[in-house]
């Protein structure tokens, strides 16, 4: 009998992630993370990789190093490292072994770089002024606030500084704000150089209404004369970029559509020369596009037969895919049935490294040879603990609900037994346009292995099943998507296998608002674990980092012109109804759902009688789960088991 997987397994799997092929295509370099126990320090290096030895070294001791990118030239490799007290700056070291050279020392770090062409200098994002400014005197400080965009989740406090492209050489250490002026009152993330090495693409939100829209642009930069130019007119907005071999031409994922964005529903368009966007993919697949500034967009291949090779995604899985810059031929290079996290690419595209994560194990680096649809596993550290600890089946069941294909994913435990009678707890995503994925989630592999059946539905306003399916949540939260989840319940429910009186439900974010907003209108449940909500509209709109421009297109309106829907959709408004027992978790510098949204359901459900606890994580951003601290991270899993092993039926925890 194999061990359970339990909320310890933060500390017991190794990561690894960020492949970078060198220019010769012979080794790979890769950064290799654990959390170690008591204390939850990330160990976080790089690693090389030889591929026809499949044989690794260790290239860096540091503890934080990510972000590998070899230099065109192959003698360096670039990447990013942080301290206790100093945030990422970029370092080189040499890719035959040695000390590791600090390039950069830029206030508040650098988000994302590449290497100039001649492997002199490098090309990076950081922020203009100092974030936090402070005294020499260590007086207390005011903060003044002219803008409503003045603070980010992840980041902190902003104020008025701006994400700016610099350049430095990596001999004189010379560095310059390559930003033209009427750029400067605006972002920059995604830079790409031109094959050339004469233009720089990147994109950048400067924008009159950059404070209350996602509206931004691809712009091309003459790194001689500083010149400068728009190249996606007609597109709302755009994620990535790739340049044609010629350097005239580039390859975008963006979109026209202002409600969605290219980042949750974009297409690949072909830029020519002084023409307009050409639109080449459809709703067959979606661009993969990143989650900025936490996980920059995968890499994009232009090959020399006018093919695009990219990262695609549909009904949650992904595929390495292949299309024509005429957009015919549309090809899935892999089978999915896994989440494909980043790639990397040789020069002349016939091979990829690929880093992995399908529903029953983590994640591993594997290579294919695009040419023949060959491929094989390079890495994968995990290898021994799942052949020790037994993950849950997934499977997978769609209802119809008015026009639409509901799908959903079933995880079952391990030693699943059909003669058997088991609660279930149903999971929701946030968004409302994320996704349910084919690939490996701690939440519902930690509860299927404390003898639950896990439910993750995919309703009306998911990403990955066409836009139109997006679309239908807008103006429509807790309407269309809460009936989905409901009926996709019902079908369950009527398996012999599942304790009726046993249901529980949780999920994070707005998965975290749809389950607060289900036990205020359904009495079935018998308890709730919520994290990250927004319980709150009216004061969301006000309060979170993207408050006025998410809810301004999620609703169709603004509180003061249409406060009944803001007060409508609130589950605040209905925690008079709730039946079940209740455990909020929420981080204390949370500025994407602020953790007032907490406290206020809380206060309202206390008031009313209700059972409910409240569990605050310090120093704790909305992107706890990912980047948080190893230990808040499990104690988030640990007490969701414990939560609905106190107030659901109890199952034989197994572990």
């Amino acid at each position: 009998m194999t061990k359970h997987i339990s909320a310890n397994i933060i500390y017991d799997l190794k990561s690894v992630r960020e492949p970078n092929l060198s220019p010769d295509g012979k080794k790979l370099v890769y950064v290799k993370s654990s959390a170690s126990q008591p204390d939850g320090k990330i160990d976080s290096t790089l690693e090389i990789l030889t591929i026809d030895s499949v044989g690794t070294s260790s290239l860096t001791s540091g503890h934080t190093d990510s972000m590998p990118t070899y230099s065109p030239n192959g003698e360096w490799i670039g990447f990013l490292r942080k301290s206790a007290i100093v945030t990422n700056q970029i370092y080189i070291i040499p890719t035959l072994g040695g000390e590791a050279l600090q390039i950069t020392n830029h206030p508040k770090g650098v988000y994302e770089f590449i290497w100039s062409g001649d492997s002199q200098s490098l090309i990076f994002t950081g922020e203009t002024i100092e974030l936090n400014p402070t005294d020499v005197s260590k007086s207390p400080q005011s903060k003044k606030v002219t803008r409503i965009r003045y603070r980010q989740d992840s980041i902190g406090w902003r104020g008025n500084s701006f994400r700016h492209v610099f350049t430095i050489n990596i001999n004189s250490l010379a560095c310059e704000n390559i930003i033209p002026l009427p750029l400067q009152e605006g972002d920059c993330r995604s830079i790409r150089i031109s094959p050339n090495g004469k233009t720089l693409a990147l994109v950048s939100d400067s924008c009159y209404n950059r404070d209350i829209s996602n509206t931004n642009g691809l712009y091309l930069i003459d790194l001689d004369s500083g010149k400068y130019r728009c190249a996606s007119q007609g597109l709302y907005n755009v994620d990535s970029s790739t340049w044609a071999p010629d350097s005239k031409r580039l390859a975008i994922v963006g979109s026209t559509d202002d409600r969605i964005g290219a980042s949750w529903g974009g297409y690949l368009y072909i830029i020519d020369p002084d023409q307009n966007p050409r639109q080449i993919t459809d709703d067959r697949i979606r661009p993969s596009a990143g989650y900025s500034p936490i996980a920059p967009p995968p890499e994009l291949g232009w090959t020399n037969k006018d093919e695009i090779i990219f990262l695609g995604e549909k009904r949650g899985e992904s595929f390495l895919c292949k299309v024509q810059t005429s957009g015919d031929d549309l090809t899935l290079l892999t089978e999915g049935g896994a989440l494909i996290n980043s790639i990397s690419l040789n020069l002349e595209h016939t091979t990829a490294i690929l880093s992995v994560t399908p529903p029953d194990r983590s994640d591993y680096l594997e290579l294919l040879n695009i040419e023949h649809g060959e491929s094989n596993v390079l890495l994968e550290p995990n290898r021994d603990y799942f052949k020790e600890h037994s993950p849950a089946k997934m499977n997978k069941f769609s209802i119809v609900r008015n026009g639409f294909e509901i799908e959903s994913r079933i995880f079952l435990p391990p030693e699943f037994d059909s003669n058997a009678i088991y609660p279930m707890v149903v999971d929701i995503h946030g968004g409302p346009s994320g996704v349910f994925m084919d690939s490996f989630n701690l939440t519902q592999q930690v509860l299927a292995a404390n003898g639950y059946v896990v439910l993750a539905v995919n309703p009306r306003g998911s990403a990955t099943y066409g836009n139109e399916f997006m679309r239908a949540v807008i103006g429509d939260w807790g309407g269309e998507d809460y009936l989905d989840i409901m009926q996709s319940v019902e079908h369950l429910c009527s398996k012999t296998y599942i304790d009726e009186g046993a249901l529980g439900i949780t999920g994070y974010s707005y998965g975290g608002y749809m389950a607060s907003w289900i036990i205020g209108h359904e009495k079935r449940f018998k308890a709730a674990v919520i994290g990250a909500p927004v319980t709150n509209l009216r004061s969301f709109y006000g309060t979170s980092d993207i408050g006025v421009r998410f809810s301004e297109i999620q609703l169709q309106s603004r509180p003061e012109e249409n406060t009944g829907i803001f007060n409508r959709l609130s589950p605040l408004n209905y925690a008079q109804n709730v039946e079940a027992a209740v455990l909020l978790l929420h981080g204390e510098e949370d500025y994407r759902c602020p953790i007032e949204q907490s406290e206020q359901y809380f206060v309202a459900l206390k008031r009313n009688g209700k059972i409910v606890e409240f569990v605050r994580f310090p120093d704790s951003s909305h992107s706890m789960l990912r980047l948080g601290h190893p230990k808040f991270k499990s104690e988030y899993l640990q007490r969701t088991v414990n939560w609905f092993g106190e107030h659901l039926t109890t199952p034989v925890t197994q572990g």
